[in-house]
């Protein structure tokens, strides 16, 4: 990855990331992001990986920059957004935690999010 690339990726990712920053309290926590040139070798496929210490309101994000080029802009708001909800949601995360549960209630805190913040004019209840 070259450092146009990267500076390119880097800029995309911040600007969603503080797009949705204080709407979702983050402003509250001590974050780290990590922009990496490289995939993760355990994951290859994965645009980022987030590490909470909720107790402390620490949180590490490493976002792999070569597959987050792969992705469309929307794509990648609700990426980033994901990420940041796994720092919301960390608490409910415990050895005994299926995985899979996490990650789907994740993901659709993160797209009810998104789809609250593209329809906000529309209206709360709708007939089927």
């Amino acid at each position: 990855m070259t450092d146009k690339e990267y500076a390119e990726q880097k800029k995309r990712i911040e600007t969603v990331f503080n797009a949705w920053f204080y709407e979702l309290q983050l402003n509250l926590w001590d974050i780290d992001q990590r922009f990496l040139r490289d995939v993760d070798e355990e994951n290859p496929t994965f645009l980022a990986i987030t590490n909470a210490l909720w107790p402390y309101r620490r949180v590490t994000f490493n976002w792999y920059l070569p597959n987050v080029s792969t992705v469309s802009d929307s794509q990648l708001e609700l990426h980033v957004v994901h990420e940041m909800v796994h720092t919301l949601l960390d608490p409910l995360h415990t050895p005994e935690t299926d995985a899979a549960k996490l990650e789907f209630a994740t993901q659709c805190v993160a797209q009810s999010l998104l789809w609250t913040r593209k329809n906000k004019k529309a209206p709360l209840a709708r007939k089927p």
